[in-house]
């Protein structure tokens, strides 16, 4: 804010968007029409629909407790069963042309039993684009119900009045609201971060106690105002100072120094496990889904990479693929200079626990991911060459990359938006002091050699290379997604009907 009080104005709308702003049922129902429309424009794009895909397939390796059983696929006895089956499904004769692909091999149609699955409890964790929409279609139905059912049971003139369902959904959000930012049986508040970046001229002559002071006192008010303002309270209300909060950061209450991590983390907060995202029960999964009006193909493919960010590793995989995907590198001249899709990378995807290989606006995803595979089949034999040729030829493209990497880093908090942005990601990587974590990471990046690139390549990429462990997901025009699941299943060194052919409204709406 342009405003030497900019940094007290931001500390009460906190409180007042937190606590004192009013859900109300009419603007409930806007923001349902408008969610509609946003979603239904997602599912029309093909790299929304492959990351929300990925999402489905992958969260459920989340949860412990369903490591066991994922229900297979059902095996179509031909290509031609398995299109006659989605043409019913669209409610169209299936095309001679797809007809003509059973001689070639057998496909995967996705069954009831694995389409209810990916929605079910096992996936309480993917609140993603396909899940998205049927809460809000579903939302919308009952809108339009309870809205025939009042016009048909009273005057004209009192229509206007807010219906059941959005009445509903306004308590449901107010309710959602409560839970979020305080057990109200206790009164504990359950804001654990706020972020503000604001410059240290701003407020002379206050310290970081101060300064957080304003922000408590306004958490504190929001917080009791939504205490008080309950319709039956269980519990009698607590005065706005008596409010206890899990903890309070500022760089005078934590270690000064990157090793803080461990205190932060100490008192209970949801933060960073110190070995990263873990998985659980990881397979070979492989689906295509054709989607109208995406005139190009996407492909995503996954592969577990659990690490935290204090971890030896972490700067070696994030330069390992900056190597490999970088403006004029090995992916970008053979992939997308041979016309075969117009964006191609690995990338490290530390909050998913994943390494992920994509492809955007595609032309052939067969193609491209064979190309992948030489282009790292090539770097694998280069990482463990000893001739002087290859050592001097792997310094000069990791010099690129390392310095790629740190003109990424700094970029990361040359804002004060970038700024806030990083330190709070740092935040919940348990990152103590974040004017420090710049330091850190520079020294780790310049810290990575050929032997550590080599090492992490043997641990970390190798399962992108042979079944086992990947998820891939690809997106593809309509009309063509069994020829491009027999495409991919023979390049992904599959067995026949190792790739699952679905169709959009099977993974929104199961049984449908």
């Amino acid at each position: 804010l342009p405003s030497s009080q900019g940094f007290a104005q931001l500390c009460e709308w906190i409180g007042k968007l937190l606590g004192r702003t009013l859900l109300r049922p009419d603007r409930v129902a806007v923001c349902a029409k408008n969610l509609n429309k946003d979603i239904t424009s997602s599912l029309r794009d093909g790299d929304s629909v492959c990351g929300a895909m990925m999402h489905r397939l992958t969260a459920h390796q989340l949860l412990p407790e369903h490591a066991d059983a994922t229900p297979q696929a059902t095996p179509a006895t031909s290509a031609t069963e398995a299109t006659a089956g989605a043409g019913k499904r669209r409610g169209r004769k299936p095309a001679a042309k797809e007809a003509a692909t059973s001689a070639t091999g057998s496909l995967h149609v996705l069954s009831a039993e694995l389409a209810e699955t990916l929605v079910g409890a096992r996936n309480d964790v993917a609140i993603g684009l396909l899940c998205q929409r049927p809460l809000v279609r579903a939302l919308l139905d009952r809108m339009a119900a309870s809205s025939s059912a009042s016009s048909a049971a009273a005057d004209t003139s009192k229509t206007s009045e807010p219906c059941v369902a959005v009445c509903d959904a306004a308590a449901i959000l107010e309710e959602l609201r409560r839970a979020i930012l305080m057990d109200m049986a206790t009164g504990v508040s359950n804001a654990l971060f706020i972020q503000i970046s604001a410059p240290e001229t701003v407020e002379e002559g206050k310290d970081d106690e101060a300064l957080v002071a304003l922000v408590h006192a306004q958490l504190d008010s929001a917080l009791h105002h939504l205490h008080t303002s309950q319709a039956t309270q269980p519990h009698p209300s607590p005065p706005p100072s008596a409010l206890p909060r899990k903890r309070s950061r500022t760089s005078k209450s934590v270690p000064n120094d990157i090793a803080g991590a461990e205190a932060v983390g100490a008192q209970g907060e949801m933060l960073m496990g110190e070995g990263g995202v873990e998985r659980w029960g990881v397979e070979e999964l492989a689906m295509v889904v054709a989607v109208k009006g995406s005139d190009s193909s996407y492909l995503e493919m996954a592969v577990p990479c659990a690490l935290h960010k204090k971890s030896t590793d972490f700067a070696a995989v994030q330069l390992l693929c900056e190597l490999l995907s970088r403006s004029e590198g090995p992916m970008w001249e053979r992939i997308r200079g041979k016309g075969l899709a117009y964006h191609a990378g690995l990338d490290l995807w530390p909050w998913s626990g994943h390494i992920g290989f994509s492809l955007a606006e595609c032309a052939d995803p067969a193609a491209a991911f064979a190309e992948m595979v030489a282009i790292l089949t090539e770097c694998r034999a280069q990482l463990a060459a000893k001739d002087e040729a290859s050592k001097q030829e792997l310094t000069a493209a990791l010099a690129e990359a390392r310095a790629s990497m740190l003109f990424s880093l700094h970029s990361k908090r040359a804002t004060a938006g970038a700024a806030a942005s990083t330190a709070a990601k740092g935040y919940w990587w348990g990152i103590a002091e974040p004017e420090l974590e710049a330091a850190h990471e520079a020294a780790e990046i310049e810290a990575v050699d050929a032997a550590a690139l080599q090492r992490v390549f043997e641990r970390y990429l190798v399962p992108l290379l042979s079944p086992g462990q990947r998820c891939t997901c690809v997106v593809c025009p309509a009309g063509k997604d069994r020829s491009m699941a027999l495409s991919l299943q023979k390049v992904l060194g599959l067995k026949s009907g190792g790739v699952t052919v679905a169709s959009l409204p099977q993974l929104l709406m199961p049984g449908a």
